[in-house]
């Protein structure tokens, strides 16, 4: 079932968040880092995502347990590009044992029903590059690769 997330379903996707950031450390670890802070700022974020009606938050639940969730907001687009806002798909993250089974998908679907009741045409999202389950999962769902993200480091 894929539902709204509560308040009371924080530590849930906080887990959920973590294990997303440890399997992101295995994929770019020079990128991604879970700081000793993490807990506090993911529930600012996570307090801000309930209460703005520009964001949510969903989550998918079996049997009382929360597998997945996933968060979005509503963007302003710069001025030159086709719509005046958009879709950003923030995080989407299934519980290991539970993927390959279209959860994601759902709650994809779910997000991109918030984005068309706020009258989107369009959303975006960042995938890592050799994160190949993912992209490969959301091609199927008729996504499309357009842009090419570029990253540096400052020192």
């Amino acid at each position: 079932m894929i539902r709204k997330a509560t308040e009371v379903d924080f530590s849930s996707i906080y887990d959920l968040h973590v294990e997303m950031i440890q399997k992101l450390l295995t994929l770019n670890p020079k990128r991604f880092e879970l700081k000793k802070n993490e807990r506090e700022t993911f529930k600012s974020y996570f307090a801000e995502y309930l209460k703005d009606p520009r964001k949510c938050i969903y989550v998918s639940e079996r049997d009382g347990l929360v597998i997945g969730y996933g968060s979005a907001r509503i963007e302003r687009s710069v001025s030159f590009e086709k719509y005046p806002e958009h879709g950003w798909v923030s995080e989407v993250s299934v519980r290991e044992d539970f993927q390959n089974r279209g959860i994601g998908g759902e709650l994809m679907d779910a997000i991109l029903a918030f984005f068309k009741s706020h009258n989107l045409v369009a959303t975006y999202f960042l995938v890592e590059t050799n994160n190949l389950q993912s992209i490969r999962a959301w091609e199927k769902k008729g996504f499309v690769k357009e842009l090419v993200c570029f990253h540096k480091e400052m020192s």
